[in-house]
This record gives C-alpha cells, sequence and structure tokens, in this order.
C-alpha cells in the first residue's frame, strides 16, 4: 500500500497538478515507488537512501527513468553511516537542482526518519537539524519556483523519542523558523572516508543525469 503514490496519481489525475517531485528520504530505498513511476513523464522521484541496504542491490544511481520517463528517477544511494554533511551536499548538488530543472507544480516527500544516529533500523548518522534543513530547502522551493506547495507521508522512524524530536524539527523549517538546537546535538564522530566516498558519487550522479537537468 502506497500512500504516497495513491496520492500522486488523484492529484494528476484530478488536474490538480501537471508535474510532481517526489522527494524519498527515507533510509531504504522507496522501490516501489520509483518502480510505479518509472516511465511517467510528470512524476520526478527522487530517493535519497542507504546503499545496497539488505544486499538488495537496488536504487543505483545508475537507474535514471525508462521511455519518456528517462532521466525522472533519481537515486542518491548514500553510504552506510552517512553524515549531515553528506545529505546536505545531496541537497544542494542534486535535489535542488534536479527540481529546478524539472519544474514541478508540488513536491511530495516520503519523509522517512530512520537515518537518524539514533534508529534502530537506519544505518545513518545525521540528527534533526538536517530534516530542519531539508524541510528548509524544501520549503524555500516551493517559494522559488510558484509552487502550489508540499505535501508530506510518514514514512519510518522507529525511535519514538527521535521521531518526535525530527518532526519537530520538520516543522520548523517548513515554517520558515530557526532551528531550535534541540536535544539530539552531540559531537558524534562523522567518518570522514565516508564524506569522501560520498562526495565521488554525487560528481557521478551529476555525470549520469547531465543530459537531462
Amino acid at each position: 500500500f502506497n500512500n504516497i503514490a495513491i496520492a500522486t496519481r488523484s492529484i494528476l489525475a484530478e488536474n490538480e497538478a501537471k508535474r510532481i517531485s517526489i522527494i524519498d528520504i527515507d533510509d531504504h530505498f522507496g522501490n516501489g515507488t520509483a518502480e510505479i513511476f518509472y516511465a511517467d513523464p510528470s512524476v520526478q522521484f527522487i530517493s535519497l537512501h542507504e546503499y545496497n541496504y539488505g544486499g538488495l542491490g537496488i536504487g543505483h544511481y545508475g537507474e535514471i527513468g525508462r521511455g519518456e520517463g528517462t532521466g525522472t528517477n533519481i537515486n542518491i544511494p548514500l553510504m552506510e553511516e552517512s553524515p549531515d554533511a553528506s545529505y546536505k551536499a545531496a541537497m544542494k548538488k542534486v535535489v535542488i537542482p534536479a527540481v529546478e530543472s524539472f519544474g514541478p507544480d508540488i513536491i511530495a516527500v516520503s519523509a522517512g526518519y530512520d537515518a537518524h544516529y539514533a534508529d534502530p533500523i537506519g544505518d545513518m548518522n545525521i540528527d534533526s537539524e538536517t530534516y530542519w534543513f531539508i524541510a528548509k530547502s524544501i520549503d524555500e522551493l516551493v517559494s522559488s519556483l510558484g509552487m502550489k506547495g508540499s505535501f508530506w507521508v510518514l514514512e519510518g522512524g522507529y525511535n519514538p523519542l527521535m521521531l518526535g524530536t525530527c518532526i519537530r524539527a520538520t516543522i520548523e523549517g517548513l515554517r520558515g523558523m530557526q532551528y531550535s538546537n534541540l536535544e539530539d546535538q552531540d559531537d558524534r564522530e562523522k567518518d570522514q572516508s565516508v564524506i569522501r566516498r560520498n562526495r565521488n558519487l554525487i560528481k557521478r550522479i551529476l555525470e549520469t543525469l547531465s543530459p537531462y537537468l
């Protein structure tokens, strides 16, 4: 049961939008959503996810869509233990330019919070400030492109305490508020080699997408 796909199809069917960008920030690759819209030129699907989670071998950056939808499927498979800096770089260098190029009427967000460092399921290393940054960036995109708005569908997030913290940070970002320096801030270790590998990955993604952006 894919809530965001159903909502997106309904909006398009009712002519409330001609183009929709879906941004999936769940730790796990949104393979169902990607498959549904893989050849659909009216829907751009962007997934920031953990590379090869569970050894499934899906969500590679070379999977860019099919037929008329070629170039509308964008996978950003970040390395395990990816920190805040890598997510922010992916947003700035890939997500924001891709959405600007596509020019949607609405942004839909699969809002998974299992990339938080304290989540028992995900293997990433970001905190609530990064969710604030993502939300703020999306709100600014909506304004700068004159869109109708964005809607968010809650996905993963398996630490109840941190889930609330991350949702609060998201709301602050969407409302244009300053980040509140919430309780999950700490001096946890960030693996610089992961940051370097993600930097190289982003370069390869941009090279792959260059004919379509």
